[in-house]
């Protein structure tokens, strides 16, 4: 959550209504189905089909469309240029001549281009479409957790004194 004071305001508000929308559409019992399916571990695109038949993004669209605003534009973290290749990088490999052993001088084969056989955090590797949704997961992982203390507040407080 931010450091700001209105910005972290803005959060809880959006945590607060994504979770509204969450239970009048689903239930409260697929909210807590969703928090114990991070506990399983999955990721949040797993959690979100797991329990509510849509991903994180298909929950975020839906959300988006009870409140009968327009989808915001997206800021935050922006994928950095590429930056300066060493010499040679962005040339073709050699390939093994036919009947080539594994591990023998040009036996790799050739890169179809830097990009397309990287992985988020290598260079050239893809970050698009991180932003929104880690944000609205967090949103609302978050609000899940607040919502449960509450919860476990509020009801251990209608208890008797043991």
């Amino acid at each position: 959550f931010p450091t700001d004071a209105q910005k972290t305001y803005l959060a809880y508000s959006e945590s607060v209504s994504a979770i509204d929308y969450l239970v009048r559409t689903y239930s409260k019992a697929s909210l807590l189905a969703l928090v114990a399916a991070y506990k399983e571990g999955l990721t949040d695109d797993e959690a979100f089909s797991k329990v509510l038949g849509v991903d994180l993004a298909g929950f975020q669209a839906g959300w988006i469309k009870d409140l009968g605003v327009k989808t915001p534009t997206q800021y935050g973290p922006q994928p950095e240029p590429p930056g300066p290749v060493p010499p040679g990088w962005d040339q073709a490999l050699p390939t093994a001549a036919p009947g080539g052993s594994p591990g023998a001088t040009g036996a790799a084969p050739a890169p179809s281009g830097a990009a397309a056989t990287s992985s988020p955090g290598e260079p050239g590797g893809s970050t698009t479409g991180a932003g929104t949704s880690g944000t609205v997961a967090l949103v609302v992982v978050s609000l899940v957790m607040v919502v449960l203390v509450l919860w476990l507040v509020r009801s251990r407080r209608g208890r008797p004194a043991a």
